[in-house]
């Protein structure tokens, strides 16, 4: 576990265990580091290249920088860059990890208890690629809007929603064989190309929730509007020059993809998914019915006549569109055909 300053020309860390750099500063031409779990909340900088080898996992938590012209992450297990709690099934092979005495494994914190004013996870070089079984970063930072407050402007503070960032100037490329999950954070290639190859990529946010108020204006009409509750920003990748992607599936949830040249694609299914917001105001109408008949006959004659009542009712109801949490995809180039070859799917709101 490294808390101090190691600077040197070269820096060459190996452990069987677990490697945790818990605000050290780690600085040199080159860094390697190889361990079982290799959990990063410092700074690893390096004039050439950084390269980390994590047979379980590699964390770059919150306060994580990872800076170096040549960038390579290559694990058996996990490679995660951000804080937060993730639901998955990414926690397999935590049995086999052997940690040192005195310390638990915790892969992933409560992001309820993470203060996220301050705090940055960031990997970024001029050539980056990582390696593993599956790729998570998650940016926790979200917006909660009460009742009160949902006629003012909704505004996400852009330096938070840009905290947790993968960033490659000339080149990135990820290849994992089962998930690429990235919730509200940047994984991005600034002005190079991007490799993908994931057999499931999701983009989406890490919350996007609405709520309905409930008001009743008249007599029998009730009116539904939706606000937007809960909100973190957009999950965003971003190819400042060709994309090349493969995938069975992408699912881009009110999130934005953006492709500043050709896109070059192999993906079976494509979801694009955004979120109306509405404003419903259900009217119920309702009508009284009344019919006499006959409750009595004597000799074929009617003697004694009732009269029967009922009511019927019926809603009708108008819509109107309020807003919307979209979704984005900006491509410069042609929609390639292998984009979704064997289904492609628009819902919601596209933009």
């Amino acid at each position: 576990m490294a808390w101090g300053s190691l600077e040197a020309k070269t820096v060459n860390i190996s452990s069987s265990d677990y490697f945790r750099n818990e605000t050290g500063h780690i600085s040199a031409e080159k860094v390697y580091i190889a361990a079982a779990v290799i959990h990063n909340y410092g700074d690893i900088f390096a004039d050439y290249g950084v390269y980390l080898s994590g047979e379980n996992e590699i964390k770059n938590g919150f306060g994580g920088k990872i800076l170096a012209k040549e960038i390579a992450l290559v694990s058996d297990g996990l490679v995660f860059n951000g804080s937060g709690w993730f639901e998955g099934d990414f926690e397999d092979y935590i049995d086999d990890i052997h940690m040192p005495d005195g310390y638990t494994y915790e892969p992933f914190l409560d992001f309820n208890n993470i203060d996220t004013s301050n705090n940055e996870s960031i990997i970024w070089g001029e050539f980056v690629e990582i390696y593993a079984s599956s790729f998570v970063a998650v940016n926790p930072y979200e917006k909660n809007i009460p009742p009160e407050d949902k006629d003012l402007p909704f505004i996400l503070d852009p330096g938070l929603s840009n905290q947790v960032v993968v960033s490659a100037d000339y080149h990135l490329k990820i290849d994992v064989e089962n998930t690429f999950l990235n919730r509200s954070a940047v994984v991005e290639s600034v002005y190079g190309s991007f490799n993908l190859n994931s057999s499931k990529i999701e983009n989406e946010r890490d919350f996007a929730i609405s709520t309905s108020t409930v008001e009743i204006p008249g007599e029998n009409t009730v009116v539904h509007t939706d606000y937007i509750s809960r909100l973190s920003p957009a999950g965003r990748i971003s190819s400042g020059s060709n994309l090349v992607i493969s995938a069975d599936s992408l699912f881009n949830n009110s999130s934005t993809i953006e492709v500043f040249g050709a896109l070059d694609a192999n993906v079976r299914l494509v979801d694009m998914v955004g979120k109306e917001l509405q404003k419903e105001s259900v009217k119920t109408i309702y009508t009284r019915h009344s019919q006499r008949i006959c409750s009595k006959r004597k000799w074929g004659a009617c003697v004694d006549r009732t009269t029967n009542r009922w009511t019927t009712s019926k809603e009708v109801s108008e819509s109107e569109k309020l807003g919307d949490i979209p979704f984005v995809m900006y491509l410069e180039g042609a929609l390639p055909p292998g984009f979704g070859y064997e289904a492609f799917k628009m819902n919601g709101v596209v933009q």
